[in-house]
């Protein structure tokens, strides 16, 4: 896959957020207004996952340690986050994941970057969803 083929694959892909079992689809490029009315006390989200660093095709059992080791990070900083699902367009490939409520760009740039994801969604009110290429900082 080229990097255009790559981004297009990001865009295609509906990142399933299960947020107090509603599930809420959130699409690169849209407003998710369903998660805004919904959930009003959050004002900032991402959408990350630890499998799979980029170039890296890791096993199940892999990548379940490693989103594991994503979650108890995330617990230890204190975040509110939910279980979610990246599923591709045409549903060959999914990658478990998990929605962070109220996090900063930075600090979610910061973890993306830890686990070798080469984008992650993130979002805000005004924006919406946004794929962001992860930096090294």
């Amino acid at each position: 896959m080229d990097s255009n083929q790559i981004e297009q694959a990001f865009l295609e892909t509906n990142y399933i957020a299960e947020i107090e079992n509603n599930p809420i689809v959130l699409k690169i490029g849209e407003i998710p207004k369903d998660l805004i009315q919904r959930f009003p006390q959050i004002k900032t989200w991402a959408f990350i996952t630890a499998w799979n660093p980029l170039p890296d095709i890791l096993t199940k059992s892999e990548n379940d340690i490693r989103n594991n080791q994503l979650k108890v990070q995330l617990k230890e900083q204190g975040f509110n986050f939910y279980p979610g699902v990246g599923i591709s367009k045409n549903e060959d490939w999914s990658e478990d994941s998990f929605f962070i409520e109220n996090i900063e760009l930075e600090t979610a740039n910061h973890i993306s970057f830890k686990y070798g994801q080469l984008a992650f969604l993130y979002g805000d009110k005004v924006k919406g969803n946004q794929l962001i290429f992860t930096k090294n900082i």
